[in-house]
């Protein structure tokens, strides 16, 4: 059964707001376990469509990981940057050498 308060999240969260409401610990794990479930969720979905569909090799979307982010994060810039056509605006590997 769904409760007026998991209804609230389900609402946020598919409106990709991440907002946890919650009256006690025991209520906010759940929902945090909820939340990351419906997080793994999505992100299985956009994978299957890029195999279906493959957004990636045909420039639709860009595939980038946290890690890679956070190893190079100015070559991931420019990475992002590129492929929203901002090339000549975000050259962050080069303005901070």
């Amino acid at each position: 059964m769904i409760t007026p308060l998991k209804q609230r999240i389900i609402n946020r969260a598919t409106r990709q707001t991440s907002v946890v409401l919650a009256r006690s610990f025991s209520d906010f794990f759940s929902n945090q376990v909820w939340l990351a479930m419906f997080w793994k969720t999505c992100l299985e979905e956009v994978t299957q469509q890029n195999k279906a569909l493959g957004l990636v090799e045909r420039g639709i979307m860009l595939d980038l990981n946290y890690e890679e982010l956070c190893s190079n994060p100015f070559e991931t810039l420019d990475q992002i940057c590129h492929f929203i056509d901002l090339t000549d605006l975000c050259q962050t590997s080069n303005a901070y050498k």
